[in-house]
């Protein structure tokens, strides 16, 4: 299964709707369409759903960025010597 992440380019407020989109494999426009029909017919609950999900969901990782592991010293230039 893969992992949802908020989307950094299917962005049109935080990219819930967009990482969502991304992770179905489906167009991030029916995600956000499907969504605000929800919050409507709801009255407002989907709008609690997307703050919600967009404090637990984390932001999609930038291309290439650093990721410390265990072989990689966590601060660089503070390698141990060997």
């Amino acid at each position: 299964m893969q992992r949802i992440y908020r989307s950094r380019n299917e962005r049109v407020l935080a990219g819930v709707c967009g990482g969502i989109g991304v992770a179905a494999d489906v167009d991030p426009s029916l995600v956000r369409l499907a969504w605000v029909v929800l919050s409507l017919l709801s009255m407002g609950a989907g709008i609690l759903l997307y703050l919600a999900a967009w404090l637990i969901i984390p932001e999609e990782p930038e291309p290439g960025a650093w990721q410390a592991s265990p072989e990689t010293p966590a601060v660089p230039g503070n390698e141990s010597p060997r």
